[in-house]
């Protein structure tokens, strides 16, 4: 039997690169993101939590932020589960941690995840 996929939808306000708050996970792990129509161009990257309260930027085994390139906007980014396992909440940034990207206009991603 397959798991059924859920979404968790995030605002990134106006003028800002991140949410006010991490969207908690629950027993998911996040597989894909939705891209709104109005997306200010920029890559995603992300701070993650195994507490609920202390999050970290996260990067790959070889010290390397971890980067989704976005492309464009309306559309669906598939995501590498074995990336997520293990967060209990997380920030998704518009930009980098060295150069966020401010979005115009409040935007709402939806997050994709997959019970395990």
């Amino acid at each position: 039997m397959s798991a059924l996929a859920k979404t968790i939808d995030i605002t990134i306000p106006n003028g800002a690169a991140v949410p006010v708050a991490g969207a908690p996970l629950g027993n998911g792990i996040l597989i894909g993101i939705l891209i709104p129509a109005s997306w200010t161009a920029a890559n995603l990257t992300f701070k993650a939590s195994i507490d609920d309260s202390s999050f970290f930027d996260v990067y790959d085994a070889a010290g390397t932020e971890l980067t989704v390139t976005v492309g464009g906007s309306s559309r669906y980014i598939a995501l590498d589960q074995a990336l997520f396992v293990g967060f209990s909440s997380i920030i998704v940034r518009s930009g980098t941690t060295g150069s966020p990207v401010n979005q115009s206009g409040a935007k709402i991603l939806k997050l994709v995840t997959k019970e395990f």
